[in-house]
């Protein structure tokens, strides 16, 4: 199932096609009393500026073969279907439009849905037509060690059943209180989106080369410069958990969000391995695009939203390889600084770490500031 942000819009949203103990004509249980429900995922328009959604090119939650989700407590299975409304993509393994299968013992209204089931430890039981009270002890396990999730193509979103599941926990959650002329439960995402971006080009290079004597030559603008990979990247908390187990709130809401639960013990470090793939096989380590004005997303991690109130604080630090044509090969590290999580009302301050938005954090490999300000050690 699955995922991600940036460049265009999209937002993950899921459809059921309806029914309640109290309406349910529409619906008959089939002779081993399971009702079918449609499941489809809703995009962005491309022109949403709200921040209401995640932006990247094909960013969408994806549906794989094998995901199951809860319905009011109840396992479903879901069918992936070829005929989705406004569907970006249907195929054998994955598409954003399915099915569900759940018993009509828990159909019901309000109804509340968690998705994927995998990534939910179950609690209380919930009851039919009143699940809300003990969802707050469904428990969610975020990872400490990961694969960032890929930046390309469409199965870099996946996030299911399958061999996926070392990348990061992206959790949704659905609640309707009434059926009305076109009953549906919408997902909402539950978590916020961290893309770590890097941009290079020669006048970092040359700097570092002088810094560290290398005995590199020195590059122009125009000249192919060294390949450059990001191997692996940590983010640090002091203040907020980022990995361990946490719960949702505001189910019931349009903005239902994971809450982590106790106290960060000194800092928090998420170990966040980077990778490539070019949708068939993956290789360590993503490669900084030379001159791109934009950055060079090098992959995604989810975390809990942070609380906002000005006092949290975040920190990325980023391992690298300079490799030269000629097979030399550098190790360093560059180690951000530790920036303040801004409150939502400022306009002001350095990041903003939100329910469903993504938040870039920029590595500077473009020009000498880095390394002068001693961000760069070699390993």
């Amino acid at each position: 199932m699955k995922k991600y942000t940036f460049f265009a819009a999209a937002l993950a949203t899921l459809v059921f096609v309806g029914c309640s103990k109290e309406n349910n004509n529409t619906l008959v249980p089939d002779e081993n009393g399971m009702v079918t429900l449609t499941v489809s995922g809703e995009k962005s328009a491309a022109s949403d500026n709200d921040k209401q959604g995640f932006y990247g090119i094909g960013d969408h939650v994806f549906f794989q073969t094998g995901d199951q989700m809860y319905v009011n407590g109840g396992l479903a299975d879901l069918f992936l279907r070829m005929d989705g409304p406004d569907s970006i993509y249907s195929g054998p393994t994955h598409s954003d439009a399915a099915n569900i299968r759940v018993s009509a013992d828990y159909i019901g209204y309000p109804a509340v849905a968690f998705y994927p089931s995998n990534l939910f430890t179950p609690g209380t039981a919930m009851t039919v037509g009143d699940p809300i009270n003990p969802v707050s002890d469904w428990t969610i396990s975020m990872k400490q060690n990961m694969t960032m999730i890929h930046t390309t193509t469409i199965p870099d979103y996946l996030v299911g059943l399958g061999p996926e599941t070392m990348f990061p926990n992206w959790t949704l959650s659905g609640y309707v209180q009434t059926l009305g002329d076109t009953p549906r439960i919408q997902l909402k995402n539950n978590i916020a989106l961290l893309t770590p971006n890097a941009r290079y080009g020669a006048r970092f290079v040359n700097t570092l080369n002088n810094a560290f004597q290398l005995g590199l030559p020195v590059y122009g603008a125009n000249d192919a410069l060294p390949q450059l990979k990001v191997t692996e990247i940590q983010i640090v908390s002091t203040t907020n958990k980022l990995y361990g187990n946490g719960h949702l709130v505001n189910v019931n809401t349009q903005e239902p969000y994971l809450v982590m639960d106790g106290q960060v013990a000194g800092a928090d470090t998420l170990f966040c391995a980077a990778e490539s793939y070019d949708g068939t096989t993956t290789t360590p380590g993503v490669e900084v695009i030379p001159g791109n004005y934009m950055g060079t997303p090098l992959g995604h991690i989810t975390v809990a939203p942070f609380a906002n109130d000005g006092t949290e604080y975040l920190q990325a630090i980023a391992y690298f390889t300079l490799t030269t044509a000629d097979g030399q090969s550098f190790d360093f590290v560059y180690t951000g600084t530790n920036v303040n999580i801004r409150p939502v009302t400022e306009s002001n301050g350095q990041l903003s770490i939100r329910r469903n938005i993504r938040t870039k954090l920029w590595f500077n490999f473009w020009d000498d500031s880095a390394i002068n300000d001693g961000k760069i050690t070699r390993q």
